[in-house]
């Protein structure tokens, strides 16, 4: 058998904090490593390549080094021998019929259960490091690999008395090669740990019926789907039957568009187009509402159809090119009837007489691709009104067909200027990053699966003619819609399990979140005291966004900690206090669901609440529902949360009084939540806000010493935060930055997950 290649290695060989007794000072030797820290390569600054580096040893905090990418040196007839006893072993599993673990006492070697398709790693007798690349991460606890050749006892079978081993090299570094594993392929982890998954994203679908008999999906990622969930578990808890539909909002129900699409029946009648005067204003309204954060319409060409228009309005356009420019004219009457319509209607929503007259002209869409980027740009209106009216199944499959045109003519390509000319690849570029930026938030809020992967799209970010206020918060909206995807296929990923991966994907989505906050805090800032400018709706869009994105990587851990304390408001607040990581990243969801509070409220004291657009209402029903959970699993968590749910509601109340009809259902499901979890017996001091301040989150991170750890400094953010009631703009103007968030990140590989596993198996999530 070939001698062991020897690994050279440049990350450390003891743990963090240890010394170096070899020198009679004992004094830690540092060791030159070739690459950055991770905690200097995640902030992106100057790391001094030793061990501890500079920085880590100046803060405290722990220094690690991923040399999984190194390269070692080995010999052919190593690799042709670990090749032969590989397929020894695949042959012998697959003819014994079974997946059982195989071992030679020859080598020592352990041979990982797997299915025929996948081939385990093997690993010699001598050897300290598996050869997968990706396994080869120094962990942070180095002394298991000096076990045994990695190897140390389980358990010990009753029935032979022989000792099961483990490989514990590859145990150690299993969150590292999670990632290029199989969906659904089997782990090395047994017992309840190994079955833990994401409530919202495993297991058989789950499906819901209306009052009229039509099943909806609820999807994993879905506000809506979140909502109902809990608000059906409380239910039946509390009276041992199913969530009743009546009452209940579903898709479709809030308004009445009084056309039900069928061509075979009368046509939905034309409506009295507006004098050019009132369209200016309206498409105006249009412009301002929408402009800085979507591309519905290319002003220029728009604009002189317009005038064309007008100078003979009893003449409406008959060949293909004039009647697409005439309903696209008719959508976006429409919005701006909606915009600027203050008056309730009913359940007839505003401008919805120019939205039915503009679907039944719409030309079939076998008929759009000739002009690929104009047809982009009607569905994008399309999808975003029917979106708006809680159409959400349809608003979804306009946004589709949007995406497929556009890629199918090559917008989401580096397309060449020199060929097709300026303008149009400027307007090229704009429509495909809203398709791009409304499918993905269109997606997320369906709880669906992303349809295009990011690194298959190529445009760059359009210019706007010199605007660098508008370019810089399309690139800020793209950069968050791209986190927003990466959480849903990660957090709420198939089977994503609930331990090590769960926190595994959370702690990345949180280091996608921590690449843009900085950027958000400096490019656009929220002044909610500056009585001079005021608040920016632009900057205030782009930070409920990011706030939208922490709630969708921490909300899970909600879910779950609101069913156990359905069993036990005792054993709810014990688990709370177990875990400090995972009490923190429940005060992160909770207080991002704060904040988005607080803004909303400020745009509505300045009159610039979105009545009509999706985005306010969606971030303001989420953000009320964390606030009624996280106060019915601990009443410290959110602060003053009485105070913040009267804002929440008060904003509610604007929304109906100019008469969306959404809110209205919204907020009657949100206070029957909110009696069914005040009216659950408490069984301790904790579930009726009577609590220990010495059992506060600052408190549980205490470590006693006298540096900080990541863990501490995540404990101060989030208490400042949270107790800061009493001044709701300093509140809000403690946005966490990047480092801030980087430790909270950092702070979950600190955490032992053996608790969260055994109380999730105990409470059957």
């Amino acid at each position: 058998m070939p001698a062991e290649p020897e690994l050279r290695r440049t990350a450390p060989d003891r743990p963090p904090g240890t010394t170096n007794t070899s020198t009679a000072s004992g004094r830690r030797v540092a060791k030159r490593s070739f690459n950055a820290c991770e905690r200097c390569r995640k902030q992106k600054i100057r790391c001094s390549g030793w061990y501890p580096c500079d920085t880590c040893s100046r803060r405290s905090v722990a220094c690690r080094f991923n040399d999984g990418d190194q390269k070692v040196t080995v010999t052919k007839g190593y690799i042709e021998e670990l090749q032969r006893k590989a397929a020894a072993a695949e042959h012998a599993t697959l003819s014994d019929g079974n997946r059982t673990h195989s071992a030679t006492d020859t080598d020592n070697t352990v041979l990982s259960s797997s299915p025929p398709q996948r081939r385990p790693p093997m690993q010699s007798s001598n050897s300290n490091t598996n050869l997968d690349p990706a396994s080869q991460e120094v962990t942070d606890t180095p002394q298991e690999l000096e076990y045994g050749h990695n190897r140390a006892p389980r358990n010990t079978d009753p029935s032979t008395g022989n000792a099961t081993y483990v490989d514990t090299a590859r145990a150690a570094t299993a969150d590292t090669t999670e990632d290029i594993e199989d969906v659904g392929s089997p782990r090395s982890e047994s017992g309840a740990a190994a079955t833990l998954t994401n409530p919202l994203s495993t297991g058989p679908s789950t499906f819901v019926t209306s009052d009229e008999g039509i099943t909806l999906y609820m999807g994993t990622s879905s506000d809506w789907s979140f909502t109902r969930r809990i608000l059906s578990m409380v239910h039946e808890h509390l009276y041992r039957t199913p969530l009743p539909p009546q009452d209940l909002i579903f898709e479709g129900n809030a308004y009445d568009l009084e056309w039900k699409g069928s061509r075979r029946g009368p046509a939905p009648k034309s409506p009295v187009l507006p004098t050019l005067d009132y369209a200016i204003f309206l498409i105006n309204a249009v412009k301002f509402h929408c402009g800085q954060v979507f591309h519905l319409f290319d002003e220029d060409v728009f604009m002189q159809h317009l005038y064309a228009f007008y100078e003979q309005p009893e003449i409406v356009p008959k060949n293909e090119e004039g009647e697409l420019w005439y309903v696209h004219l008719l959508l976006l009457l429409a919005f701006g009837k909606a915009f600027t319509c203050k008056t309730a209607q009913g359940r007839r929503p505003a401008g919805s007489e120019f939205f039915c007259k503009a679907l039944y002209d719409m030309p079939d869409v076998s008929s759009l691709w000739p002009r690929p980027i104009e047809a982009t740009e009607v569905l994008c209106c399309i999808a975003l009104y029917l979106q708006c009216i809680d159409y959400r199944q349809a608003a979804y499959n306009y946004i589709g067909q949007a995406m497929r045109i556009a890629l199918g003519q090559g917008l989401h390509t580096d397309m060449p200027v020199d060929r097709l000319g300026y303008h149009t690849v400027e307007r090229a570029r704009r429509a495909w990053w809203t398709v791009y930026v409304l499918d993905r938030e269109m997606t997320s809020l369906m709880g669906l699966p992303q349809s295009i992967h990011d690194e298959d799209v190529h445009p760059q970010v359009p210019s706007f003619s010199g605007s660098l206020q508008r370019s810089t918060a399309f690139r800020m909206q793209i950069n968050l819609s791209r986190v927003i995807a990466n959480i849903n296929r990660t957090v709420y990923g198939a089977d994503g399990q609930l331990d090590r991966r769960f926190l595994k994907s959370t702690k990345s989505a949180l280091g996608d979140i921590a690449g843009v906050a900085d950027d958000l805090r400096r490019q656009f800032p929220m002044c909610l005291d500056d009585c001079v400018t005021g608040v920016s709706r632009t900057s205030a869009h782009l930070h409920l966004l990011y706030h939208q994105c922490i709630v969708l990587a921490t909300r899970p851990l909600l879910f779950c900690f609101i069913k156990i304390r359905l069993g036990s408001a005792a054993v709810c607040a014990a688990k709370l206090r177990a875990s400090k990581t995972v009490r923190s990243l429940i005060q992160m969801c909770l207080d991002s669901s704060f904040q988005s509070i607080m803004l909303l409220h400020a745009l509505q004291s300045q009159g610039l609440l979105e009545t009509f657009l999706p985005f306010d209402l969606e971030s303001l029903f989420i953000s009320t529902s964390n606030s009624i959970v996280g106060r019915a699993l601990e009443a410290h968590l959110l602060g003053n949360v009485e105070s913040t749910l009267r804002k929440a509601y008060s904003l509610y109340d604007e929304f109906i009084a100019v008469g969306n009809q959404i809110a209205l259902h919204q907020k009657a499901e949100l206070l029957r939540l909110s009696d069914m979890l005040m009216s659950l017996t408490p069984d301790e001091p904790v579930a009726s806000g009577i609590i220990d301040p010495a059992l506060t989150i600052s408190a549980t991170f205490s470590t006693g010493q006298a540096g900080q750890t990541e863990d501490t400094v995540a404990s101060e953010i989030l208490t400042s935060m949270s107790v800061n009631t009493v001044v709701d703009d300093e509140a809000f103007r403690r946005l966490m930055t990047s480092a801030d968030v980087l430790g909270m990140a950092n702070s979950i590989e600190n955490m032992d997950t053996e608790w969260m596993s055994q109380a999730m198996f105990e409470h059957n999530i």
